[in-house]
């Protein structure tokens, strides 16, 4: 995200792919580049508003930045489900550094069904036109999930 856009919630074909960290996207290497339903980079809470109200949205990354992009959603209407993966799926640490209306909306979210936090890593993924596959292996599981999502929310540092 541009840093003047961040929200201010803080208070201070398949290929398989293995990540310790996700300071860059996991993605990157392994979706076509440019496609329009991946954002990445220096996305702006502007380009979140290309999702529709209903769709899936997977969020990857740090756990305080994808606590903006899920609250960002929320505030423009955003009704559908929306996983939030990165390595060590700390969401439970982040209300410490977030605003306490923050705290407890994603709360809401997660008690509605609506937010799923999930501490793992992605293996693989896929583009089909408009739609993704994304494989995602959580932690201490030998089993990955494969799921689909209308969009690809990466909330990583620098993408290359």
């Amino acid at each position: 995200m541009r840093a003047n856009q961040r929200l201010a919630v803080s208070s201070g074909s398949r290929r398989s792919f293995e990540a310790h960290s996700y300071l860059l996207d996991p993605l990157a290497s392994l979706l076509p580049a440019g496609h329009p339903r991946h954002l990445q980079g220096a996305w702006s809470l502007s380009d979140l508003e290309s999702i529709e109200v209903a769709d899936r949205v997977l969020v990857l990354g740090a756990p305080l930045l994808g606590v903006d992009a899920v609250l960002a959603l929320w505030r423009q209407g955003h009704r559908g489900a929306i996983r939030l993966v990165s390595p060590h799926g700390l969401l439970h640490t982040v209300p410490a550094g977030i605003a306490p209306e923050a705290a407890e909306r994603l709360a809401a979210l997660r008690a509605a069904g609506r937010l799923d936090v999930c501490a793992g890593e992605v293996t693989g993924a896929a583009a089909y036109g408009d739609t993704f596959v994304v494989d995602i292996l959580p932690r201490g599981r030998t089993l990955h999930s494969s799921e689909r999502y209308d969009w690809i929310v990466s909330c990583t540092r620098d993408q290359r």
